[in-house]
């Protein structure tokens, strides 16, 4: 009797990792579901219990899936319980801080995933020599969360001198639907070196947090916290995919938040878009791939016409013809590298020329040598105009803003061209 087909050995697979998933979302919703109702805070606690409801009819349906293939191949059972035997030396092996999950939003631990830290060094560094990988548990002060185990890559020179070391910012990448596993940590790992996030003075840091519709903008704000403080550093890019862009959004319209998130990466986000509060005001990157199996590349229209609606004004978008929901396979295709660079590049240099003050001589300041490393990165003819609109003698700007008005605009211009290494945003 022949066995099970690969296809159906991978829809089994599938059904279970979802049905963990839904498992993972059910058991954070209760708490909070525990917490309202003990404060009597009934108009929070409907739309959780309605959640809840919605959450057992899904696993019913994936319990139901797994039985019919169940039925039709009997030797997928033998399968699942193989794969989740441990090995006696597995079993025995002790529990750290950095191997022992923390939070009820992520379904198992990084350290555990990669068996070790020197696996998660070597899955997540690739061919990158020049950066660092280390799984740190970071503190902050969310009673939901407690401690939040991240992975965390920065410079080599960063870590051999951080108190000389001029970071440019933080890049922070949150898990989509899916729980963390050894693809996701090389994906992560790999989107970084397409990208040279570390090698532009960017520290990266992957929080091992899995998205749901529990999670609120206030639950990020306080792992983004966390992560501002461990770093020391308060400028952040966010990068994300599927369910987390509309928390991840939300965060971006805060006006209570106050760190500064200068710019927001997204793949392949689920739809409908947020209803925002008002307009985005920092740059937005929207990534997606035509072969997108989680979120349908059809579904990008609804988020041309969000930022057709004026949502989000600052915005550059690239289609993929390849690379499924995966930022390192995106990150691979023509084009897409150059573009996440230039981003980060130009979303850090908009928000410091903002937020520097034009009464201190910059090149005396941190900021002004993370202005000047950040211009230096930029292709040679976005400098030579970044030059032209700093000196006024760019028409397109008006003269009465200050010197670093008239640069951010120029870079902002820039990112809504699209970023590429031949536009100057002079057209």
């Amino acid at each position: 009797m022949a066995g099970p087909t690969s296809e159906d050995v991978q829809k089994a697979r599938n059904l279970r990792q979802e049905s963990k998933s839904l498992k993972v979302e059910a058991e954070a919703l209760w708490d909070l579901v525990q917490a309202t109702s003990e404060q009597g805070d009934v108009k929070e606690t409907q739309p959780r219990v309605e959640r809840l409801k919605e959450i057992q009819a899904e696993i019913k349906g994936k319990a139901d899936g797994f039985v019919r293939l169940l039925e039709k191949s009997p030797e997928l059972a033998t399968l699942f319980v193989d794969e989740g035997a441990q090995s006696p030396a597995k079993s025995q092996k002790p529990v750290s801080a950095a191997n022992k999950r923390k939070s009820m939003f992520s379904s198992c631990c990084f350290a555990d995933i990669a068996d070790g830290d020197q696996d998660i060094n070597k899955r997540a560094s690739l061919s990158c020599p020049d950066r660092v990988s280390k799984v740190e548990m970071i503190a902050t002060e969310s009673e939901l969360f407690g401690e939040v185990e991240c992975i965390v890559l920065e410079p080599r020179a960063k870590s051999l001198a951080p108190d000389q070391y001029v970071t440019t910012g933080v890049v922070v990448c949150m898990q989509g639907i899916m729980p963390p596993s050894k693809d996701t940590i090389k994906e992560w790992g790999l989107t970084n070196d397409l990208a040279g996030w570390t090698n532009s003075g960017a520290t990266v840091v992957i929080p091992n947090v899995q998205a749901n519709s529990a999670l609120e903008a206030s639950d990020i704000a306080d792992i983004l916290n966390g992560i501002c403080d461990f770093v020391g550093f308060d400028r952040v890019l966010l990068v994300g995919k599927d369910l987390a862009a509309e928390t991840l959004l939300r965060l971006g319209v805060d006006p209570t938040f106050d760190r500064s998130i200068a710019g927001i990466i997204l793949l392949g986000p689920t739809t409908p878009p947020p209803r925002l509060s008002s307009e985005l005001p920092v740059p937005f990157f929207l990534l997606w791939a035509q072969d997108d199996e989680v979120s349908p590349f059809e579904d990008h229209v609804q988020w041309i016409d969000m930022a057709r609606e004026g949502y989000l004004p600052v915005m550059t978008a690239k289609w993929c013809s390849k690379g499924g929901h995966d930022f390192g396979q995106v990150g691979g295709q023509e084009g897409v590298p150059e573009q996440m660079k230039n981003f980060f590049i130009s979303s850090l240099l908009a928000s410091d020329l903002m937020e520097s003050d034009e009464a201190v001589d910059e090149q005396e300041t941190k900021a002004g040598a993370r202005i000047e490393q950040l211009t230096r990165q930029l292709p040679a003819e976005m400098q030579r105009s970044l030059q032209s609109a700093a000196q006024g003698e760019d028409g397109s700007v008006g003269k009465s803003l200050s010197r670093n008005q008239r640069m951010s605009i120029k870079v902002g211009d820039w990112i809504n061209s699209g970023m590429h290494e031949k536009d100057t945003a002079t057209e």
